[in-house]
């Protein structure tokens, strides 16, 4: 894997984003990252070999996670505190499959809830319509 990010990543973020403040790039196992401010939101853009936008994470809130989720949730998974949620918005435009916490799943929509308690820290996927699954244990 290469050490510098890819000169068509950028130029291509440039395009997938022109109003994009604070870039911070990185150099992952899996992609080319840009961290930006959009729009006041934190959010990271993933790019793949072929240095093309594969999806972007943002910050979300458990309230933000659709009720079904948050219920269901709250119900299976008494005595765990909930950490952070990530948002992925997938790129539809491409095919390439998504990385996070190092594990690799089909392109969609998705809200990655942490999940820890006394014993294990976890991360349940959650899709838009409330569906959860499990993810990883971390």
């Amino acid at each position: 894997r290469k050490s510098e990010v890819a000169y068509q990543s950028k130029q291509q973020f440039e395009r997938d984003f022109n109003n994009a403040k604070n870039v911070q790039w990185k150099v992952t196992k899996n992609f080319d990252e840009a961290t930006f401010n959009n729009n006041g939101i934190t959010t990271t853009a993933y790019y793949d070999a072929g240095s093309q936008l594969v999806g972007t994470t943002t910050r979300k809130s458990f309230s933000d996670i659709p009720m079904k989720a948050q219920q269901h949730i709250k119900e299976y998974y008494k005595g765990y505190k909930t950490g952070e949620v990530i948002m992925f918005d997938d790129n539809e435009a491409n095919e390439t499959d998504m990385v996070l916490y190092d594990t690799s799943f089909e392109d969609a929509d998705n809200y990655f809830v942490s999940l820890k308690n006394n014993k294990e820290a976890i991360i349940l996927k959650v899709n838009m319509e409330g569906e959860v699954s499990f993810f990883k244990k971390v």
